[in-house]
């Protein structure tokens, strides 16, 4: 009788330890998880606070009932569809919460309102809800506009200055006035890019001075690409002008991307031809790239140079981004004060193409 009493006891004891063993765990498990609970806001903070996404959100944080999580499923709400906003604070939340958040399960839902302009995080434990991180954006997204082909004049300058804000201008290379006009657009607050010749596919077609063929050598394209930065010395990105042929070849677009990442240039793919390789091989220099959405005055008429700018509306709010692209030409600029009046009533920041490179590279 005795053996099997002692054993007894001795069962009872370790299921006591045991148990007070699981309790510890979980006890530590819970204060675990209200830290990093803590320290995922703290981090969601510190990922928005760069850049121009600064000061352009706040955060919300909401507690319903008591006790720590250590179960985290994150519902992500869309409030209106998928805008810029939304895709960098999913995408960076996204990453932060998986840092610091115990078993994360990601949920989309359905957008709600086309007016609210707010990304809701909630966080559960089973079925229950304990609490809610909410992100409530002022911009539903961002527009950059680059102007191309500037370098033949100053005719059109004084409509340039009646637009406050932040185009960008791309300067030809090896013009008359090149390097001026890339001077007096810097003095003017404006981001002055080189606007780079390439090859077409109609040979009936001159790009104009320092043009870059697929016929060239690798050291000749370098040459070529460092020449048209010289005339334009300010410059702080490329896109190219052209280049139907040249930026479907993999070995210039390659040489082209990597001279002007070393260089600390961002690049903007005008996409001039559907089958641009520039994408491509920046991924494989794992760097990335800025493409264009619109191009806005294919036809030089200011009614269709209008619908244009609507269309880079319609993608900015859609896709939270948009990229147009048109030319230092009369009636685009004259066009351009009302555009932007209308960009900025649909609640889109106008953007620089340097800081559109950091929202894109978030992305």
């Amino acid at each position: 009788m005795t053996k099997p009493l002692i054993a007894i006891l001795c069962l009872c004891v370790v299921v006591l330890f045991t148990s007070e063993a699981v309790s510890a765990e979980k006890r530590r498990t819970r204060a675990r998880s209200k830290v990093n609970f803590r320290k995922a806001v703290e981090a969601c903070k510190r990922y928005f606070d760069t850049g121009c996404l600064k000061n352009s959100y706040k955060i919300e944080i909401n507690k319903t009932g008591s006790g720590a999580v250590s179960d985290f499923s994150v519902g992500l709400y869309f409030y209106p569809s998928q805008v810029e906003s939304s895709v960098v604070a999913c995408g960076g939340l996204k990453r932060v919460l998986k840092k610091h958040c115990l078993n994360l399960r990601l949920v989309h839902h359905k957008k709600k309102s086309e007016s609210d302009c707010f990304r809701s995080f909630e966080i559960f434990s089973g079925r229950k809800k304990h609490g809610e991180v909410k992100l409530i954006f002022k911009y539903r997204g961002y527009v950059t506009i680059i102007l191309d082909d500037f370098g033949h004049n100053f005719k059109y300058f004084n409509l340039l200055e009646k637009v406050k804000e932040p185009v960008n201008c791309a300067v030809l290379p090896g013009l008359a006035y090149s390097e001026e006009s890339a001077i007096r657009l810097e003095k003017m607050g404006v981001e002055v890019m080189l606007h780079c010749p390439m090859e077409p596919l109609s040979k009936s077609v001159n790009p104009g001075p320092g043009a870059i063929l697929s016929s060239m050598g690798d050291d000749e394209i370098r040459d070529v690409f460092l020449k048209n930065l010289q005339t334009v010395p300010n410059a702080v990105g490329v896109n190219n002008h052209m280049g139907s042929k040249a930026c479907i070849d993999n070995r210039v677009m390659a040489i082209i991307i990597k001279e002007s990442k070393d260089r600390g240039l961002f690049f903007v793919d005008s996409l001039t031809n559907a089958k641009s390789q520039a994408s491509k091989e920046a991924k494989k220099l794992k760097c990335t790239i800025i493409k264009r959405d619109v191009f806005l005055d294919n036809v030089r008429a200011e009614e269709q140079i209008k619908k244009s700018f609507d269309e880079l509306i319609r993608i900015g709010r859609r896709y939270g981004s948009s990229v147009g692209i048109g030319h230092y030409c009369e009636e685009t600029l004259m066009a351009l004060p009302e555009c932007v009046k209308k960009i900025k009533n649909n609640d889109l920041k106008i953007i620089p193409a340097s800081e559109m490179f950091v929202i894109r590279e978030k992305m």
